[in-house]
C-alpha cells in the first residue's frame, strides 16, 4: 500500500478511498509506537477535519517554493499537511529533511506522496512538546453552552492519551473523550470552529475506529526508507 497525495487544493471527502488508504498507513506507524487504536481513531477523526488525510494539502492554496521560502511570515496563519501545521515551517525545515519520505509539495516543485510518512513520524516525535491544556478555559464557555461539556474533562496527559488511559464505560465513550482532548490540547482550532466541528470529529473518529481497530504494525520487510535527497536537500 502506497501513500496517496494530491496537490490540487481539493479537500477530500470521508468516503474518498484515498482517505481510508492513508488512515491505514498512519495507523500502522502509530501502532508500532504503542498507540492504542482508540487514541489513533481520535487522531484520525481530528486529522480528517484538518488536512482531510491529504499530506500535500495547503490551507488557502499551494504556494511556489520561493513564495514560501522567501515570505514565510505570510504563512503564519496557514496550515500544511495531515495535521495542518501552522506555521508550516514547524514541519517544513531542514531539521526534518532526514525523515523517511520527507518531501513537502509546492506548486512548482513536486513533493513525495511519502511525505505523509515523514509527517506522521514528526507528529509522534513532537506530540509532547505541542500538547497543552493551558487553553481549555478559553473553550470552556462555548463547549458548556453548546454541548454541556466541562472542558476540564479533556485535561489528560500525553501518555494517558496514547494509551487511552481514561475513564469510560464503552469504547465509544473513551474515543469521544480522546477526540475532544486531541482537538483542544493538540490541534487547538479557533473557538467557533472547535465547537462547530467537535461532534463531526467524534463521529469521524468512531468511523475510523471500525476500520483500524484490528490493524497491526508494518512488517519490517515492508518498511520503506526514502534515502534519496528531496529537491537536492534544499529544505
Amino acid at each position: 500500500m502506497s501513500w496517496e497525495a494530491d496537490g490540487s487544493d481539493v479537500y477530500w471527502s470521508l468516503t474518498d478511498p484515498r482517505v481510508e488508504n492513508n488512515a491505514i498507513l498512519i495507523t500502522e506507524i502509530l501502532v508500532e509506537q504503542d498507540y492504542d487504536p482508540k487514541a489513533i481513531a481520535a487522531i484520525l477523526g481530528n486529522a480528517m477535519h484538518e488536512g482531510t488525510m491529504n499530506p500535500w494539502l495547503w490551507e488557502r492554496g499551494t504556494p511556489t517554493y520561493d513564495e514560501f521560502m522567501l515570505h514565510q511570515g505570510d504563512f503564519n496563519d496557514r496550515g500544511y499537511g495531515l495535521f495542518q501545521y501552522t506555521n508550516p515551517n514547524k514541519y517544513i525545515n531542514p531539521n526534518n529533511s532526514s525523515l523517511p519520505g520527507y518531501g513537502p509539495n509546492f506548486s512548482d516543485v513536486a513533493g513525495l506522496p511519502e511525505d505523509g510518512e515523514a509527517q506522521t513520524i514528526f507528529f509522534y516525535q513532537t506530540i509532547s512538546s505541542e500538547w497543552t491544556d493551558s487553553q481549555l478555559g478559553w473553550y470552556a464557555a462555548d463547549f458548556q453552552s453548546v454541548y454541556g461539556i466541562d472542558t476540564q474533562i479533556f485535561n489528560i496527559t500525553v501518555p494517558d492519551f496514547i494509551s487511552a488511559n481514561v475513564t469510560g464505560s464503552t469504547d465509544e465513550d473513551i474515543i469521544e473523550l480522546l477526540t475532544g482532548a486531541f482537538e483542544l490540547c493538540y490541534e487547538r482550532p479557533s473557538q467557533q470552529r472547535a465547537v462547530d466541528t467537535y461532534q463531526m470529529r467524534v463521529d469521524d473518529a468512531l468511523y475510523f475506529y471500525d476500520i483500524i481497530k484490528n490493524i497491526s504494525g508494518r512488517s519490517k520487510f515492508n518498511l520503506m526508507y526514502y534515502l534519496k535527497p528531496w529537491w537536492k536537500g534544499r529544505i
